[in-house]
């Protein structure tokens, strides 16, 4: 786009994960932040050089720092407009839900569970997942939105995350975590959005002292810098 007199990007998630995926956006905007990559990983990024293999120096840019600052001088790149602020939409409620384990196999039963949760609403459930193939998909979603007989709808959250709506659904429960805040928010919004005329619940079922506890504390701290950004 060097040759391009004005450039627009248009997206719901100008930072998926951490502030080194705003970089891009603003070098094509060409925005004066982004003029120096060093610079912008060392300010913003808490960017550090390690040696890699070999001896290979290498930029770790997986970090965040100074964030105000930098949504200071981006302010005048992006014109932001989030959706609550033009959609006459219910709100969207999300809460974690904090479970204590006493030992390993009561975490195992608990999993178990989980992945019968389609066995459990015979007649009553539909799924949705990358073994499908895009008819079965859309028959999914086309059942779960307008036929009065199914009340479930179970979705990986990358098959289902994206591009389907699903505002038949008031509660959204995510049994599985990502460690990319945009994979969740993305995947709360099928319900959450133009058409939905409903209060929208999204729970967490956090496991004290497991692997899901870490995730989502990691994604509530991703969250927190994308949100100052």
């Amino acid at each position: 786009v060097k040759d391009i007199k004005r450039v627009w990007l248009l997206t719901g998630t100008p930072v998926a994960n951490r502030p080194i995926d705003f970089y891009n956006l603003l070098r094509v905007c060409r925005s004066y932040v982004s003029q120096d990559w060093i610079h912008f990983v060392k300010r913003y990024c808490e960017g550090k050089q390690f040696r890699g293999q070999g001896g290979r120096l290498v930029w770790d840019t997986k970090g965040a720092s100074n964030l105000q600052e930098l949504h200071q001088y981006t302010k005048d790149s992006i014109l932001r407009r989030k959706k609550e602020d033009i959609l006459d939409l219910p709100p969207k409620i999300v809460s974690p839900v904090y479970h204590q384990l006493q030992n390993a196999t009561g975490y195992q039963e608990i999993m178990d569970e989980q992945q019968k949760l389609v066995d459990a609403f015979p007649g009553k459930c539909v799924r949705h997942n990358g073994s499908m193939n895009l008819e079965q998909k859309e028959e999914s979603v086309e059942r779960f939105q307008n036929d009065p007989k199914i009340k479930v709808f179970i979705g990986n959250i990358i098959s289902a995350g994206v591009g389907i709506t699903l505002t038949s659904g008031e509660v959204v429960i995510m049994n599985s975590l990502d460690w990319v805040p945009k994979s969740h928010s993305q995947a709360e919004d099928r319900a959450y959005r133009i058409g939905q005329d409903k209060k929208v619940n999204v729970y967490y079922p956090i496991f004290d002292k497991t692997i899901e506890e870490i995730i989502y504390k990691s994604l509530k701290s991703k969250q927190k810098n994308i949100d100052t950004i």
